[in-house]
Formats: C-alpha cells, sequence, structure tokens
C-alpha cells in the first residue's frame, strides 16, 4: 500500500489524536517508576549489615551475610566523566582523620585537604601518595580557597575551632588572621556565637566570609581586612 500524502491540517489533528494516549503512557510510566522505587520501602528494607532476625532464632544459626567490596561507578557532568577511585589517598601508615569536604588542586596537580588532626592540611600527588602537611596549628579548618596573588599561591581558611579566617603560604607559613567580627554588631551579646565554617575571596579582594555553624550571616571585609558589611541571618521558617 502506497503512503497517502496529508496536509498540515491533517498532521495537527493527527499529533492532537496522540496527545490522550501520550499522556496515559506517561502517567503509567510514572506510576511504574514509583512502584518501583518505594517497593523496598513496601516489603520492608533492611541494609546488609542490619538484617533483622526472626523472633526467637537462634544467631548461631543466622545465614552469613556477605559485605560487597565498593566498586568505582563513573558520573557525567556535561562533556566531562569522573569515576570514584576507592581508598584513594588511603594507607595503613596515615591517619586521616575526620574532614569537611574541604578540597582543593594546586597548579601541580596535588591535591589538599583538611582535616581535624594535628596535621591541619594533608597534600597528596595525582596518584594519591600522600606527600606533606601543613599548618598543624590550625587543626580543623573546614571551607578553603586557593588564590594567585602576583604569581604566589595562598590559602584562605575558615578555621572553626578558633573562630577565626587565616590566610596562609603554600608552605603553611601565616600571613594574617580575621577574627569575630564584632563591628558588625551581631555578636555584641556572645562572641561565641560566631562559628565560620567557609571563606571566599571575590576578584576585587573583598572577602566573604559564611557563619556557617553560628548565627548564619555573610560577613564582608574588604582587601584591607576591615568590616564592611553584612548580610543573610536566619530566616523566619
Amino acid at each position: 500500500m502506497g503512503l497517502i500524502p496529508l496536509n498540515r491540517t491533517q498532521l495537527w489533528l493527527r499529533t492532537l489524536q496522540m496527545v490522550p494516549y501520550a499522556a496515559a503512557m506517561h502517567h503509567r510510566i510514572y506510576t511504574v517508576c514509583l512502584l518501583i522505587g518505594f517497593l523496598p520501602f513496601l516489603v520492608g528494607f533492611h541494609p546488609a549489615h542490619e538484617v533483622p532476625t526472626g523472633q526467637g532464632e537462634n544467631p548461631a544459626h543466622r545465614p552469613s551475610v556477605s559485605v560487597m567490596e565498593p566498586r568505582a561507578e563513573s558520573v557525567m557532568t556535561g562533556p566531562d566523566v569522573w569515576t570514584v577511585v576507592p581508598d584513594w589517598g588511603q594507607s595503613p601508615e596515615l591517619s586521616i582523620g575526620n574532614t569537611h569536604g574541604g578540597v582543593l588542586i594546586d597548579h601541580d596537580g596535588r591535591v589538599l585537604y583538611n582535616t581535624d588532626t594535628d596535621r591541619s592540611i594533608l597534600i597528596h600527588d595525582a596518584d594519591g601518595a600522600f606527600v606533606e602537611s601543613l599548618a598543624g596549628r590550625f587543626s580543623g579548618i573546614h571551607g578553603m580557597q586557593l588564590r594567585i596573588e602576583e604569581g604566589i599561591p595562598y590559602l584562605y581558611a575558615a578555621h572553626l575551632p578558633g573562630k577565626q579566617i587565616v590566610k596562609l603560604r603554600m608552605d603553611g607559613t601565616h600571613v594574617w588572621t580575621i577574627g569575630v567580627p564584632m563591628e558588625s554588631g551581631k555578636y555584641a551579646d556572645d562572641s561565641n556565637a560566631y562559628n565560620p565554617t567557609a571563606v571566599a575571596v571575590a576578584p576585587d579582594g573583598r572577602i566573604f566570609v559564611a557563619d556557617g555553624y553560628g548565627r548564619n550571616w555573610i560577613h564582608v571585609f574588604g582587601p584591607d581586612l576591615r568590616y564592611m558589611k553584612s548580610f543573610g541571618g536566619r530566616g523566619n521558617g
């Protein structure tokens, strides 16, 4: 059978006729996806290490549960593909301790991250081998930023335990400190309420500090370290 050409009006009508069918199919697919997503909760989901035992069951007769090793998974973000590398940077001789998500990569490809140990900032090469640590006196740093100034790299860091922002050279040498912004008037009743967790430096040199664990203000300082203003704060929700 030959194909019968359709004019624009006929094509438009055919398209309208397909809309209810497409909507119904979309609803069915959406319903199936919801059922699949909630199925583990409907039947009773338990992690492998929390398998419930039957009432009166003898633990000695309980079947063993094998723990699967973590596997590398890839995540795509636009043209880039990121792959998880299990045990990267870890070794029996290196105690990393608690970390706070501050991770930087310098111009040599080295990876820097902060910890709560007396090593403070740990540095690894691109393959994960431990290189060195620095700024041991500032253990407990949270957010960090690497900034090049007149060809020289510096670290800006939010030091939560010290309630301060510090600027460091790449060898850990201390340059300056910004303490509690009492000029803001936000901590007149209690200076201990200030708990900075993040710092960012604008292209013009202004320094933005987030009181993430305190009263949720963002404080702005000039390149000369003088207090400028504050914004944000806690909402009413």
